[in-house]
């Protein structure tokens, strides 16, 4: 349930003219619900989901993908993997991986046909990786047609829906929100917090789960929560842990907190309480969704950011 938006006609200007209105956070939210339904139920196995996503990563490098183009191959890879029909099949997507990163540069350049020839290697390598794994992969050629047929197979599964929210692209607009929103004083801190949410995102959506269990806008807002917590804009309290909860989110938030900035941990009170508002604002959630987000994301946090190591 959202927050009663009482914002005024100056802060509705300010969120329009930057792109961050409260229309687009429903667009945004109307995409997701669409991409990922409730009746969604096949999640790849999590080593097929990382060397996948790694590999796109690769590919995206490669061929010079920005960023934020490779968080929305990313999302969209689970989007054609956890449809309810089975989705894509396991020995397409060597071939589907490299289509995604493919179908996204098309929208970046017209120049894109010279860049198949160079994913060919690579495909076959994750096809190999997936045989030791003990998983069946087609044996096709990789040719320019091949990942074009690939491209028009994964339009018709996502219904043409290729611009499904990323976390990255939620997190924009709800820091860009936030920004807008809260006392100046804590801008500084805020600005850590973005850079954190963008240092974190890419290793949560490389080793984390599949989206049926936190979907991109509730990762974007336990992350966000995590950075302001970290930060020392809120008390650990506000996001209601429990007693087990709150001394592994302690040891964790202390690794992440910054070193060289002021703490905000002496303003805890009215000034925390309004940064919680305007946390509520700007996600359009209420404070008992944040709560759950932040819990599952530090959860998460804690098993999957120490494999980044391995």
């Amino acid at each position: 349930m959202a927050p009663v938006n009482r914002q005024s006609e100056e802060m509705l200007e300010l969120l329009e003219a930057h792109n961050a209105h409260d229309e687009l956070i429903h667009h945004y939210e109307n995409i997701q619900k669409k991409a990922f339904p409730p009746t969604t139920f096949h999640p790849l196995p999590v080593e097929l989901r990382r060397a996948t996503l790694r590999f796109m990563r690769f590919l995206a490098d490669t061929i010079d993908l920005t960023p934020q183009a490779w968080f929305r191959a990313a999302v969209l890879l689970d989007a054609a993997c956890l449809k309810k029909d089975g989705g894509l099949p396991i020995k397409d997507l060597p071939v589907a991986a490299a289509a995604l990163v493919v179908l996204i540069k098309k929208e970046e350049t017209a120049d894109f046909n010279s860049y198949c020839f160079h994913l060919q290697e690579q495909i076959v390598q994750l096809r190999n990786y997936f045989r030791t794994l003990g998983y069946e992969t087609e044996d096709e050629d990789i040719t320019e047609d091949c990942i074009f047929r690939m491209e028009l197979a994964l339009m018709d599964l996502l219904r043409w829906q290729v611009n499904v929210p990323s976390i990255e692209s939620w997190l924009s607009v709800f820091c860009t929100r936030l920004m807008l929103m809260c006392d100046p004083a804590v801008l500084p801190c805020l600005r850590w917090v973005w850079r954190f949410c963008t240092m974190h995102a890419e290793p949560f959506v490389l080793l984390g789960p599949a989206w049926p269990t936190l979907t991109p806008r509730s990762a974007a807002q336990g992350l966000l929560c995590v950075g302001v917590l970290a930060a020392g804009l809120v008390p650990l309290d506000s996001m209601s842990p429990s007693e087990a909860e709150a001394e592994a989110w302690e040891t964790i938030l202390h690794q992440f907190q910054p070193q060289q900035q002021q703490h905000m941990s002496g303003t805890h009170g009215p000034m925390s309480q309004k940064v919680l508002d305007q946390l509520e604002n700007a996600t359009c959630s209420d404070l008992a969704d944040l709560q759950i987000d932040v819990a599952t994301m530090l959860t998460m946090m804690l098993e999957a950011i120490p494999q980044q190591q391995r």
